[in-house]
């Protein structure tokens, strides 16, 4: 059994590392990194490699046990260890994540550190075919994208910002019995991890309850479920080539935070579903979002003005338009600047001001009669005796109103908003200018008071841009 396993890891080493060099191995003692490690001890590839072990002290004395046995393994073999401790559980508990999560980030940032310092060509990890229709099964359980059915690939890098390790699995294609048979037919020893007997958890229930039952009904599972993988890595490359081609053509802006999509642009894609689920999946929307949206579309109903939600983002709907923005918090975007207390920020003179998201250059400057009072988009003017300073920026409130130039009567904000085609964004970031009596004298940067504006008398304006 050696011989056939030993020949068919060196082949796969040969094809991933053509030209050989110095590796680092995860070796955590367990059957699968002792296996990985005696096959590399032994390969006639010349690849040579150091060990890595990480203590994640999670088992109390079975953990320093873990790390006592790859000591005297190394030391016995010859081969350089690097050992590392971590307080995995403090950490779960700041990030606010799962141990294992915790403990997966952990190591494999210190691995590509290793393998830096090191100048070693790759980390290499025992990942097994068993591993691989465990993970799948996993995916489903959790609900999966194609990316989640294509498996784990026997190359890629390493899971770490910023990170150009390779990551190689070059046993993927073993099985945990031909593992389980090379270990006895060498007569090796190794560490058992009594967690992994643990069957509330759920990759050991997957392991220990249901790929018998699959192997059962079909002694061919393993190899099907590879295939299968396969495939789905074929489909899944179609897929993000369709993406790539067609992505252009729907988003019509996008910054770090977010993005604006063209719904008549999204209409006319031959997968628009398809296409609103990859473009809203950076942003952790469920799939059952796009699923509402492209329905909604379909039938024709008014879509302007509602919102569909992830946990950090979400999508906001216009006549012509999805808007995916950041949640806004106690601290987020649209409370940039608020005085605490009553909502309101005092513009005393002139500069620049920043509040509810939004950026405002304000200035005082003398007006000649005979000056065109017509402003570009995004400014406006206020006669600076009928609104002078100090006055206050606010958030628009439902009882606002002003007299529109050019109106006898007032008009409720809300209602000019709809004459204005404001989408609901627009709507809850707009502020108000409020004088010393409370009057609105002015929409920002849209629309100003009668009683403010500039007139032959003007001997001054103020003069508000946003993001001037």
């Amino acid at each position: 059994m050696k011989p056939l396993l030993q020949k068919r890891f060196d082949e796969t080493m040969r094809g991933l590392l053509p030209e050989g060099g110095a590796v680092l191995v995860a070796f955590s003692g367990g059957m699968d990194s002792v296996c990985l490690a005696d096959l590399l001890l032994h390969s006639r590839t010349g690849i040579r490699f150091e060990a890595a072990h990480c203590n994640f002290h999670l088992r109390g004395a079975e953990s320093d046990a873990d790390e006592a046995f790859v000591r005297d393994w190394c030391a016995s073999a010859g081969i350089v260890c690097h050992f590392s401790s971590f307080d995995t559980e403090s950490v779960a508990r700041e990030r606010g994540c799962s141990l294992e999560m915790a403990a997966r980030d952990l190591r494999y940032a210190w691995f590509e550190t290793v393998c830096r310092e090191r100048d070693l060509a790759a980390t290499v990890v025992a990942h097994h075919a068993n591993d691989n229709a465990e993970t799948l099964l996993l995916n489903l359980l959790r609900g999966t994208g194609i990316k989640g059915l294509t498996g784990m690939p026997v190359c890629a890098k390493l899971p770490v910002p910023g990170a150009e390790t390779p990551l190689l699995r070059p046993m993927l294609g073993f099985t945990r019995a031909e593992i389980a048979s090379y270990i006895r037919s060498r007569g090796l020893s190794f560490r058992e991890d009594s967690s992994n007997a643990d069957t509330a958890i759920r990759r050991n229930a997957i392991r220990h309850q249901v790929l018998p039952v699959m192997t059962a009904l079909n002694p061919g599972f393993l190899d099907t479920v590879g295939d299968e993988m396969r495939h789905f890595s074929q489909v899944s490359r179609i897929a993000d080539e369709y993406v790539g081609q067609h992505r252009g053509a729907v988003v019509l802006s996008e910054t770090a935070h977010g993005m604006v999509i063209g719904v008549p642009a999204l209409l006319d894609q031959s997968h628009p579903e398809y296409l609103l689920y990859r473009l809203l999946e950076p942003f952790g929307f469920p799939p059952a979002v796009p699923e509402s949206v492209i329905a909604l579309l379909r039938g024709g109903g008014t879509l302007s003005g509602k919102q569909f939600f992830s946990p950090a983002y979400r999508l906001v709907m216009t006549s012509d338009s999805m808007l995916v923005v950041p949640q806004p918090g106690p601290d987020g975007p649209f409370r940039e600047g608020i005085r605490e207390g009553d909502g309101c920020m005092v513009v005393e003179g002139d500069g620049i001001y920043a509040f509810a998201g939004r950026r405002f250059h304000i200035r005082q400057l003398p007006w000649s009669p005979g000056a065109d009072p017509h402003v570009p988009e995004g400014t406006v003017l206020l006669d600076a005796e009928a609104c002078p300073y100090p006055f206050l920026i606010r958030p628009w409130s439902a009882g606002d109103w002003l007299v529109p130039l050019g109106m006898r009567g007032r008009k409720k904000l809300s209602n000019l908003f709809v004459d204005l085609k404001m989408n609901l964004l627009d709507k809850e970031k707009a502020c108000v200018v409020v004088k010393e009596d409370h009057h609105v004298a002015a929409l920002l940067c849209r629309r100003i008071d009668a009683a403010v504006k500039v007139s032959s008398r003007t001997a001054s304006v103020i003069r508000i841009t946003e993001n001037g």
